[in-house]
C-alpha cells in the first residue's frame, strides 16, 4: 500500500490512525535515505500520544518515551556483526512499543515478529510512504490505512 503525504497535517492525520489503532506487538521499522522524514513520522505519532521532545536516537541508538515507547536508530549499526549487543536490543523490542528507523541491522532476526515496514521516499516534492504488513492480523489498522490511502 502507498500513501502520498503533501504537508505535515496529512502527516498528522496518517499518524493519528496509528495512535488509535496501533497494537503494542506491531513494531514499525521506517526506511529511507537519510532527511526524507522518518523521525519526523514518529515525533508526529508521539504527539498523539502527548510526547514532544521527539529526538533521533542517532548517537545513541536508543530513546524511551514515557516509559514505553522504545525508538531505535540503528544507522551507526548497520555493518556491525555485535551479537550480544543485538540480543539486547532484541530483548528491549520484544516487550515494548517499538519504533525502528535504519531496521536493517536487525531485521533478519525480527521477521516472525508482528512488523510494519514503511518506506519512505521523496517524489516530486511528496513524501510517498509505501507499507507493507508482515505477521499482523489487525485488520482494522489495515483497513483505515487503506481508506486514508490516496494513491
Amino acid at each position: 500500500m502507498k500513501i502520498k503525504i503533501n504537508n505535515i497535517e496529512e502527516l498528522k492525520k496518517l499518524t493519528y490512525i496509528f495512535f488509535k489503532y496501533w497494537e503494542k506487538d506491531l513494531i514499525i521499522a521506517l526506511e529511507g535515505e537519510l532527511g526524507v522524514g522518518k523521525t519526523e513520522f514518529i515525533r508526529q505519532l508521539m504527539c498523539h500520544y502527548e510526547v514532544f521532545n521527539v529526538k533521533s536516537p542517532s548517537f545513541n541508538i536508543l530513546n524511551i518515551y514515557n516509559k514505553h515507547f522504545y525508538h531505535f536508530d540503528f544507522y551507526r549499526l548497520i555493518n556491525s556483526q555485535n551479537i550480544e549487543e543485538k540480543n539486547e536490543y532484541l530483548e528491549l523490542i520484544n516487550n515494548n512499543w517499538t519504533m525502528i528507523e535504519w531496521p536493517n541491522y536487525i531485521l533478519d532476526n525480527i521477521a516472525d515478529l508482528p512488523l510494519l515496514k514503511i518506506k519512505i521516499k521523496i517524489i516530486e516534492n511528496q513524501r510517498v510512504l509505501e507499507l507493507s504488513f508482515f505477521n499482523y492480523k489487525n485488520i482494522e489498522l489495515f483497513n483505515k490505512l487503506k481508506a486514508f490511502n490516496n494513491v
